[in-house]
Parts: C-alpha cells; sequence; structure tokens
C-alpha cells in the first residue's frame, strides 16, 4: 500500500486546528506562562494512574500552515539492506547504537593544548572572519544541499515557501544557515537528500519506489546531499533505520502505558545518531565545544513549567555559544578569527521535539525554532526522522568545515589505564 498522493507538511507550530500542540519556549517566541496540555503525567510512580490531557493552546500567531500528508505505511518487517555498500576497512558495518566504547579512551592531558589555541593554528588553514556556516569551502556547481530549486517539482514547491516565509516572523534577521535548515525542513520528502546508493537499503520502508524515492538523489548524480556518510554507507543506513524506528517505538510505549520512556528513548535515539555522525566524519577524535544539544526534560503541571524550560534550556545554549565565542578569539587582536557557529538544539518533552537553533555570533537574536514534531504520530514517521536527521547532518558539515580550516582539531588519545584486578 502506497500513498496516491503526498502533500507538503511544513514546518509548524500549530496543528490542524490551529492550536498551538507544542511548548514554546519563552526564550524563542516571546510566550509568557503557556498552558501545557497533550501531555501524559504520572503520579509518583504508579503507572496504573496515567492520564491523557489535551488541547494546549497558547496564544501566539501561527507562523505557517499545516498540511498533514497521507499516512504512511510503517514497515512490519526488518529492512533489507543492499550488498552493494562501500566503506573503509576501519567502518564498522555492525554500528552499534547502543555502543558508547568512547569511555574506553583517555585523552592525553599533555597533548591537548587551552581551546583558544586551536582557533587559529592547524594545518595553515588561518581564515580571518571566515563564518562556519555551509558556504564556506565549498564548490558553488554543487555547493547547496538544497541546490535542487529546479529540480522536478521544487520550483513549484519554491514557490510556495516563498509564501511561507512571508509570514514567518523575524525570518530577514535569520542568518543563512538557519534559513538554510528551516528550507529543507520545509521541503523533507520532496527533494533529494540521500544518495542514490541508499536507495534498495530502505525499499521495505516503502520509500524507494513512488512519489516518495524523491528523497533520493537520481542516479549517477554528483550533486551533494545534506545526508550522506564520510565511510560505510552499511552503517549509515543501520544508523538511519534506529531515526526511522523512534516513531515505532514511541507509540509501543503509549499503547504499553510506558510514557514515562517516551523521552527518555527519543533524546537517546538522537544522542546515537550524532555519536554515529561524528565516528563517521572522524569528528569523534577531535575536540570542540557541543554544536549539538539534545535537552530532555520530563513533564510537570506545575504552572511554572514551560518559564522553568524556557530558562534551563536558554542557558545551557547560552554556556555553550560562549565557549565557542572565547575558543575562537584571538587574545592578541580581540577578533574572531572565524565567526561563531549556530548551535543546533533538539527539546524533548515525552513524545514531542523541537529543533531550535541559536546563532552564537549574534545572541540578541535568542533561540529561533525551525520546526516541532511529534513522534508518536504514525503517518508522520518518514518526516519526524528527516527533522532529526537534516539538523544532525548540517551541525556536522559545520564541524567538518571548522576542522578543514583548522579551528579545530584531531587530539592525541592514548588507551584507558585497565585495573589489573578486573
Amino acid at each position: 500500500m502506497q500513498p496516491s498522493a503526498m502533500v507538503t507538511p511544513s514546518p509548524t507550530i500549530a496543528d490542524a486546528d490551529g492550536d498551538v500542540d507544542m511548548f514554546l519556549l519563552e526564550a524563542q517566541l516571546g510566550i509568557t506562562s503557556p498552558s501545557f496540555g497533550d501531555y501524559y503525567f504520572t503520579r509518583g510512580n504508579d503507572s496504573s494512574k496515567l492520564d491523557l490531557r489535551g488541547g494546549y493552546v497558547a496564544g501566539a500567531k501561527q507562523t505557517t500552515p499545516r498540511r498533514k500528508p497521507k499516512d504512511l505505511v510503517y514497515p512490519t518487517i526488518e529492512v533489507a539492506v543492499s550488498p552493494s555498500t562501500k566503506g573503509s576497512e576501519t567502518d564498522e558495518a555492525d554500528y552499534d547504537m547502543e555502543d558508547e566504547s568512547e569511555n574506553d579512551y583517555d585523552y592525553d592531558d599533555d597533548s591537548i593544548e587551552d581551546d583558544k589555541s586551536h582557533a587559529h593554528r592547524g594545518h595553515g588553514h588561518y581564515q580571518s572572519g571566515t563564518r562556519l556556516t555551509r558556504e564556506t569551502s565549498r564548490n558553488p556547481n554543487y555547493s547547496s544541499n538544497s541546490n535542487w530549486d529546479q529540480y522536478e517539482e521544487v520550483p513549484r514547491h519554491m514557490q510556495d515557501y516563498a509564501k511561507v516565509i512571508k509570514r514567518v516572523s523575524g525570518y530577514e534577521e535569520w542568518n543563512e544557515e538557519q534559513r538554510h535548515l528551516h528550507k529543507l525542513i520545509f521541503l523533507r520528502g520532496l527533494h533529494p537528500v540521500m544518495p542514490a546508493s541508499w536507495r534498495w537499503s530502505f525499499k521495505m520502508w516503502g520509500i524507494a519506489e513512488g512519489n516518495l524515492a524523491q528523497v533520493f538523489a537520481p542516479e549517477n548524480s554528483k550533486k551533494e546531499v545534506i545526508i550522506k556518510s564520510y565511510g560505510n554507507e552499511l552503517a549509515a543506513c543501520k544508523a538511519l533505520e534506529s531515526v526511522f524506528l523512534c516513531t515505532q517505538h514511541i507509540l509501543d510505549f503509549e499503547r504499553l502505558g510506558q510514557r514515562e520512556m517516551m523521552g527518555p528513548f527519543t533524546a537517546k535515539t538522537i544522542r546515537s545518531y550524532w555519536r554515529w555522525a561524528l565516528k563517521d566524519s572522524g569528528l569523534d577524535k577531535c575536540k570542540f565545544p557541543p554544536l549539538l544539544l539534545v535537552l530532555e526534560y520530563e513533564y510537570s503541571r506545575d504552572k511554572d513549567f514551560a518559564h522553568e524550560v524556557s530558562v534551563s534550556v536558554m542557558k545551557k545554549v547560552e554556556d555553550v555559544a560562549q565557549r565557542w565565542r572565547e575558543m575562537l578569539m584571538d587574545d592578541e587582536t580581540g577578533e574572531y578569527v572565524a565567526e561563531p557557529p549556530t548551535i543546533f538544539v533538539f527539546t524533548v518533552v515525552q513524545h514531542t521535539l523541537v529543533l531550535s537553533t541559536y546563532d552564537a555570533a549574534w545572541p540578541e537574536l535568542g533561540i529561533v525554532q525551525i520546526e516541532e514534531v511529534k513522534f508518536n504520530a504514525r503517518g508522520l514517521w518518514l518526516w519526524n526522522s528527516l527533522t532529526v536527521a537534516i539538523a544532525v547532518h548540517m551541525a556536522r558539515d559545520t564541524l567538518v568545515r571548522a576542522r578543514k580550516y583548522g579551528f579545530i582539531r584531531e587530539v592525541r588519545r592514548r588507551k584507558a589505564k585497565k585495573d589489573p584486578d578486573y
């Protein structure tokens, strides 16, 4: 069973009825004391007293219309992975999303200089005023991850997008990377975001044929796509599959009454995919401040919950942004050797997730919300997954460019000493 047609799901903070169905951080949209609903609440540890609340409404204007796609058939069998994969000998095709083997290593303190020195020394790639965004060091012919604007039906969707951004408050003040992310989220499912060679790895997911096959690049295309791997494609597809499965797991928790598991599992899935992305590109061997944050909060009926979440998120994001500013600051000149990057933030409360960004170079703008998704919406499993994957790969692209220009570098690590008694 395949959907006969697909309608574009666009970024929004409202549902089909126009009601805001996700917590909105005061710091990013100026909403004061929103009242929460549509969340599950458990009194104490008594799982038998679960309660479903609905109708979260906040006093804010709808930014973009929600156009729901028709339900996609969620696969009930394992994904078939094409044997024609490529990768280096150091990549693990059987990548384990539960693996946290980095604990087996300790950083060699003698080899690590202060973070600030990394900003302007390394590989001879000093670039004064360089911004760590996608335009840096890219081939203009294949530069843009969304440079598919003339591909098949994409021009028609771009006309719709031009109308959408006119209604997005503050869009003119966003930096280039925030606009690019917003555009990719709007076009998810409508233009290529994955290599053509991945197509048959996801055959059993119903996206290898028909109109949903638009998420894959055309055969023999050399144009860049946002979701990609530097190493083993089998490991890359397996890592992405775990994100695809997140919606099904959240639905299972919902049916079993284990709603307290929703948020932690969603956050764990995103963190695991981020770890894979860093390992795949070799960035796990580099030292740098966090660029992508996954913040999970347990829902509370307390009237100050929204405010507390807002304050917590803003504090953590500002702390990370300050670390980037300090690292990229030249102490001698007092100027940045590279403009501080965009921070990516996933905020999770139960089955809902907000994707936001923060321009470390312009803190006055505050946190900018890009999209919110619900992982208990069966028909939106593909769009939910692409939201996560697109943001993860954009964040990784920033770090890859930072490494290329010497703003971050690899550090020597030594094997952790094992206790002989164990």
